[in-house]
This record gives structure tokens, sequence and C-alpha cells, in this order.
């Protein structure tokens, strides 16, 4: 059976979503290391094409339209282009490409239920053609430092929408009142970062960058975690890896309880700071000294606690074998 992973602009993906496909390459071939292709020309003579990008999928349907090919939707791009871009043109030409591809994929495969029910309500979307399964881009360390001190980090990049001036200016509110604390920001905008600190004049804040494989081992240091969202569509369908890679060190997520996934699948986790859907810095920084202060953390008791969310939730050889299993089912493989 041939099967390419047909990506136009494979030098663009993260980490996570590399890993993402290697678990549905592995459900396909029983390997994950899988090769890509942005040659359409290598698509001929395919039994099976994945892909990624809407318009990869518009490409490869349109020039082979008998063979099966199955697309992963990581986010809602026609909204997320919106934001960014500020163009309605392109918002209606990728909402056309979404629903292209929901109508006439043979599977599709979802980050959450939440993205599930977004494509039921704007384009009518009723196939049972369909897969979800959460961002995420690590393991589970085998046991976690109990020796932290009080120290916050915030890695990712720094958009408006991830509400990094938010973060810092929570962070400036907790170092009022508790001037040990500490934040690090790990990022590759570290000029944007500076101007940022700059700007908000916040004190004890520094900025570093390090390579993917090394987060693991860095993280095991830091106390909390930040993953401030606003309350908006792009994020409520979303499933953030900063929360897998977070808590697979024992860093305690502080989080906007807006990511509809995040609310069943920590549901019965402790050791979490849930902030409120709208974005009050003030509160949010009382809420997280009040944590501090009153709960007594025991780091054997919160691997065990997180290691639930990674058999159940972030568990890569469960995913993969229950989508093999669905494309058998659905005679794709």
């Amino acid at each position: 059976m041939k099967i390419v992973f047909y990506l136009s602009k494979y030098n663009t993906i993260s980490d996570a979503v590399i890993l993402y496909l290697k678990i549905i390459n592995k459900s396909l071939t029983g390997q994950e290391d899988f090769k890509s292709t942005d040659s359409i020309k290598q698509l001929k003579g395919a039994d099976l094409i994945v892909t990624y990008f809407v318009k990869d999928y518009l490409v490869a349907r349109i020039l082979h339209p008998k063979t099966n090919i199955i697309n992963w939707f990581q986010g809602v791009l026609p909204e997320e282009s919106l934001m960014w871009q500020k163009s309605k043109l392109r918002y209606h030409m990728y909402s056309f490409m979404e629903w292209f591809t929901l109508k006439s994929s043979d599977y599709n495969f979802f980050v959450s239920e939440s993205m599930l029910l977004h494509y039921k309500r704007k384009y009518g979307y009723k196939g049972s053609n369909y897969y979800i399964m959460p961002c995420f881009n690590a393991d589970i360390e085998p046991s976690f430092n109990s020796q932290r001190k009080l120290s916050f980090i915030y890695m990712g990049s720094l958009s408006a929408w991830q509400c990094i001036e938010e973060t810092i200016l929570t962070f400036k509110e907790i170092n009022q009142e508790l001037p040990e604390s500490t934040l690090t920001i790990l990022s590759s905008e570290k000029e944007k970062a500076l101007k940022i600190i700059e700007t908000t004049k916040v004190k004890n804040v520094k900025v570093d960058y390090i390579p993917l494989e090394m987060i693991t081992n860095y993280l095991s240091d830091y106390k909390y975690g930040f993953l401030i969202r606003k309350n908006i569509l792009v994020n409520r369908v979303s499933t953030p890896n900063k929360l897998n890679t977070y808590m697979a060190s024992g860093v305690i997520p502080i989080y906007s309880d807006v990511i509809e996934s995040f609310k069943k699948s920590l549901s019965n986790v402790r050791y979490k700071i849930p902030l409120p859907e709208t974005v009050d810095i003030k509160k949010a920084a009382k809420q997280i000294i009040g944590f501090e202060r009153n709960v007594t953390i025991d780091y054997d008791r919160m691997h065990d606690n997180y290691v639930k969310v990674f058999e159940d939730f972030y568990n890569g050889e469960n995913y993969s074998k229950e989508i093999n299993e669905v494309l058998r089912k659905a005679e794709i493989i």
C-alpha cells in the first residue's frame, strides 16, 4: 500500500504537528518515522494521501478524485487568518476550503470535541468519518523534582492572542506581593520579549531559548507555567501542547478555563490553577498567590495525579491503535 504524506510547507510545521503525524503514520504502517513530499508528482499511484493543510487537500483531491485522502484539522484556519491578516476575502476562501475538505475527505482528524461541534454549527457537518486526538509533544518524566523555587515560566510565541502582555502583567502583580518570585520567557522572539518587559517595567524576568529536545529537563526546575487565553473561538477549540509540556515536567499549569477539552481532561487533577474565562489580571494574581500560600505540594502525589492524564488523554500508543481500528472499519486501510 502506497501512503503519501503531502505537506507543501513541511518546514513551517511545529514539532507537535510532526508528532501528531507520526502517530497517524504508526497507525497506518506500524512505523513512527514518515517521509513527506511537497511534490504533486509523488501523489501519482498513491493508495492513501494524508494532508495537513486544507489547501494541500484541495490540490490532492482535484488531481486525484478517486484516491482515499484523510486530513488533519489542527485549528480553525479561517478564524485564525481573519485574526492575523484582517482579510475577509481570505476568511471566505479558507472557509470554502474547510467546507470542501469536510464534505469530500474520506476521514477527518480533529483536535477536540469543541472543534467538531464548531464544524457542525458552521458547515452543518454530519459525518461520522472523524477521529479526535489532542495535540501533545512530551511524555511524562519518571519522577518530579521536588526542590523548586517560586518560579514561573511562559513558553511559546509572543502573539497577542497568546496573551503575553496579560501574562507578564499578572506576574508583575504576583512579584509585588511575592518579591522572591521569578519569571522566564522561553521564546525565540527575544527582542520583542525584552521590549514588552521594558514597557511593563516588570522585575525578576529573564528571556531564554533552548532546543525542543532540552525543554523537559529545563522545565524541571520551574514551579508554575502560564497558559492564559482569551475566550474566543480559536482558543476554545484548541488543545495547546503547552499544557502537555508543562505537566510532563511537573510544572503546575496556570490556564484560562476557556479551552473546552481541558475542562474534561483535567477534571480530576488537583495541582492546577484554572483562571476564569474573562482575563482579569488582579484577580488572576490573587488566585495564584492564594494557591501558592495555601496548597502544600506533594510531588509524588502530583506525579500519580498527572500520570492518569497521560494514560487517558496524552497516550500516543492508544491513539495509534484506535486510529488503526477506525480506519480499518472505514475500509481506508
